[in-house]
């Protein structure tokens, strides 16, 4: 947003009374560290309770990923929510040279990270599939893994917790 701002020439004034929120504590975090305070952010860390979280909103303008997760915008239309969006990154997968063909574990850290892994590989799919919430974990199911832990909180903190419970 920072730098979208800068590219156009515009200052950040221009915001007004506008309010931030943010899915979860690392994007809090970095807003944060550029002097952007953070109203709102869910106490699970999901679109679900993002959207929920700003039921009742005039005027909402979202940045995303071009391919990202359509769930967000289709909870918004559902609730019928006014929204813009503005895509200011693209999630690219890259093909993989080598994939390992034993793991104790795979870790998911989006749904993304499912469908580029599901891109590069057929096998592993009975390994053990650690995913920071239900919907990196919906993923992983529709890409064929059924042995499927979801960390309490769709934190890094919290997958690390997951692994060492299922050990």
């Amino acid at each position: 947003m920072i730098e979208l701002l800068r590219e156009s020439k515009r200052d950040i004034r221009e915001l007004g009374g506008a309010k931030i929120a943010a899915i979860g504590q690392a994007t809090a975090n970095a807003l944060e560290s550029h002097g952007l305070k953070v109203d709102f952010m869910p106490e699970i860390y999901d679109c679900e309770h993002l959207a929920q979280g700003l039921t009742g909103q005039d005027k909402i303008l979202m940045f995303r990923a071009l391919n990202g997760s359509p769930e967000i915008a289709k909870i918004f239309d559902e609730n019928n929510i006014n929204y813009n969006e503005i895509c200011i990154y693209r999630i690219d997968y890259v093909k993989l040279k080598h994939v390992p063909e034993y793991a104790d574990f795979i870790i998911f850290t989006s749904a993304s990270t499912v469908r580029g892994f599901a891109m590069n590989t057929n096998n592993l799919r009975e390994v053990k599939a650690i995913c920071i919430g239900n919907q990196t974990a919906n993923e992983a199911l529709k890409a064929g893994f059924m042995n499927i832990e979801i960390s309490k909180q769709a934190a890094i903190k919290s997958i690390y917790d997951c692994i060492l419970s299922c050990l």
